[in-house]
């Protein structure tokens, strides 16, 4: 199965929904992910313009972090409620797994009223839960993973590791060209020939999983990095 290709809001926070929707075409994509309520200018006309473009949405970013006390889950709900025909991408704090459970079932019942847990993607992320937590949430709720490759980066040491443990969680995967910083963050950079490589190594894993690839980078290249992940993939997925 193919996945989408295509760019996110992330990319582009100051296009418009009918721009970005130009542009993910223009850079050969068919897909976009978003990110809600944090100022991106695809908000103010809503999701309508990705559909006139045939522009399909993998998921919607929201500001959830489940674990965390100061989401509740009545404002969870409010959070995620104009999204219900989307998948969310959401974070995840360290210690989830053996924190407050009654906690993080309301903040789960709010968020898949409306949604399978699978379409509830954790994204791997400094600072955030770890791999093996994360495959622990997957296994007990069948929760969803997007594999942003910087953030897994900067969450293990060995990532041929984390991914194989991740791997039957993971349908989507945000990519970027980066250099971590040292204490936290990172830096991006245009993907070039010399990171096909590491993308197929990520991609070969994932084969008939994933639903979703894009870009998520402020490096200014968009299409050129679009065209180096597909060539990976293709790569990945001609390997025997």
């Amino acid at each position: 199965m193919r996945p989408g290709f295509g760019l996110s809001s992330g990319c582009a926070p100051d296009l418009t929904a009918e721009a970005l929707a130009e542009l993910v075409r223009r850079c050969g994509g068919d897909t976009v992910d978003l990110r809600a309520g944090k100022g991106h200018a695809w908000e103010s006309a809503g999701v309508s313009p990705f559909a006139d473009h045939g522009i399909d949405i993998a998921f919607i970013g929201v500001s959830v972090c489940l674990g965390d006390p100061r989401c509740a889950p009545e404002q969870v709900a409010e959070t995620v409620r104009p999204w219900s025909a989307y998948p969310v991408k959401v974070f995840t704090d360290p210690g989830t797994v053996c924190g407050d459970r009654a906690l993080l079932r309301a903040q789960l019942d709010a968020l898949t009223e409306d949604r399978p847990a699978a379409a509830v993607l954790m994204e791997t992320h400094h600072g955030r839960a770890l791999p093996n937590e994360l495959r622990e949430l997957h296994d007990r709720y069948g929760l969803g993973v997007l594999l942003d490759t910087a953030g897994l980066a900067a969450v293990t040491d060995d990532q041929r590791v984390a991914l194989a443990l991740l791997a039957p969680a993971v349908t989507a995967v945000q990519v970027k060209g980066f250099t971590l910083r040292p204490g936290g963050g990172s830096d991006h950079h245009p993907l070039g020939e010399d990171d096909i490589a590491g993308l197929v190594d990520t991609l070969l894993p994932l084969r008939g999983r994933l639903r979703a690839v894009t870009i998520e980078s402020r490096a200014g290249t968009p299409d050129s990095d679009l065209r180096h992940t597909m060539a990976a993939w293709s790569l990945a997925r001609n390997r025997s």
